[in-house]
């Protein structure tokens, strides 16, 4: 079954709005608001840059951040739903940073279904398993690591 929704790096400067309304205006935020507060503490607060028509997110402070952006309808052109910012720290590890998704796609909206924070997980590990090295995920949101996960995922007998 196919999702409803795309996976990408890339999203164009048209949806500067919605992107602002996900990351800066994002109503589900005052639930992690003090992990929210720790991250920026720590990682610095997201910037929204327009380049070449397209948009990317940096980090104060931190030199190189990449964002995965879930966008409804399928397609490079559609509408964020999804992103999510994430860089490498250290030699083995990935750490996402922030997290948005769309309120109709959260856990209690309407379209919870279509697990759009997973996927983002997902492809945040496919490109971990692509990267020499890196052996974990952490997703820090705050006082700590709140999630540590593998790369590769053992089996038994492998």
């Amino acid at each position: 079954m196919s999702r409803p929704f795309a996976i990408t790096s890339r999203i164009g400067a048209e949806h500067l709005a919605a992107l602002e309304e996900l990351l800066f205006f994002n109503r589900l935020q005052p639930a992690v608001r003090t992990r929210i507060e720790a991250t920026v503490d720590r990682y610095g607060l997201p910037q929204i840059v327009v380049r070449d028509g397209a948009i990317r997110i940096g980090l104060a402070g931190v030199p190189e951040v990449q964002t995965l952006f879930a966008v409804s309808p399928a397609g490079p052109s559609g509408a964020p739903i999804g992103v999510a910012v994430f860089l490498r720290e250290g030699e083995e590890r990935f750490v996402i940073v922030h997290v948005g998704v769309a309120e109709a796609y959260s856990g209690a909206g309407d379209r919870a279904n279509d697990h759009v924070f997973f996927h983002l997980l997902n492809a945040i590990r496919d490109a971990a398993r692509r990267t020499r090295g890196v052996r974990h995920i952490d997703l820090f949101y705050g006082q700590g690591i709140v999630r540590h996960i593998p790369v590769q995922v053992t089996s038994s007998g492998s």
